[in-house]
């Protein structure tokens, strides 16, 4: 999602792991999106289940690939709407819930700090280990 104030020299792509099942776009809209300011783009997936989060990006470069698509679909949306290339692009993850896991698997591999994102943010998801996991492998 790309909202139309969004100016291409200056991108903040959040990228959300969810919780098991996922979430609704009436969730999504009304409790996620509401929330952030100053987010200009959105990469979404709602259909990961939940046990396939803990190993969705455990092998590289499985998320430098995703990633990477991200940057090039918003490259398209760029030169289409604004004729101008992509600028800066910070990256945020964000685990939420079982979504954490996710985080704790790029981080083990170890391309979630190869990204060198801007923030991380667990949301409800230091269950177990996982919090402990992705600041040992790579966040410290």
């Amino acid at each position: 999602m790309i909202p139309s104030s969004a100016i291409p020299d200056s991108i903040t792509l959040v990228v959300w792991f969810h919780g098991c099942n996922g979430f609704s776009k009436k969730t999504f809209n009304n409790r996620i999106i509401s929330q952030m300011n100053d987010v200009v783009a959105w990469s979404t997936n709602t259909s990961t289940k939940c046990s396939r989060q803990g190993t969705a990006f455990s092998r590289a470069p499985q998320l430098k690939k995703y990633v990477k698509s991200l940057k090039l679909r918003l490259n398209r949306w760029s030169q289409y709407n604004n004729g101008v290339p992509l600028g800066t692009v910070r990256l945020v993850f964000v685990g939420h819930s079982a979504g954490g896991s996710a985080l704790k698997a790029a981080a083990v591999e170890g391309s979630l700090c190869r990204l060198n994102p801007e923030a991380i943010v667990f949301s409800d998801a230091s269950y177990g280990h996982w919090l402990d996991k992705t600041w040992k492998s790579c966040v410290k």
